[in-house]
């Protein structure tokens, strides 16, 4: 990886600190089911990754630090931007009558 790649990392994780830090627990709580749903939307589409596939993306990661930097970048501006989606509907305050707080 290098130092650009390293820094933009950095950053990116800084920022995600930043932001849990300032979230409530409840907010983070709706991340993390919203990213949950996420990924089971893709198993569902796509089908589950076995142990094989698991295996050739950790070495593809492993062999090629662009892509590992790219893929975790993704997630972190994922995480970065489901959380602002969290916080903008500010899950704190009372949800309307016969709504629910998940998207489920």
């Amino acid at each position: 990886m290098d130092h650009q790649s390293n820094l933009r990392i950095q950053d990116l994780q800084a920022e995600v600190d930043d932001a849990v830090s300032c979230s409530t627990k409840a907010q983070v709580a709706q991340c993390a089911r919203l990213l949950a749903t996420y990924v089971a939307l893709y198993k569902h589409k796509f089908g589950e990754l076995s142990h094989a596939e698991y295996a050739e993306l950790g070495a593809q990661i492993t062999n090629s630090l662009e892509f590992g930097e790219a893929v975790y970048s993704s997630g972190l501006q994922e995480l970065l931007e489901t959380l602002a989606l969290v916080e903008v509907h500010d899950i704190d305050s009372p949800p309307a009558a016969g709504t629910s707080r998940t998207i489920n």
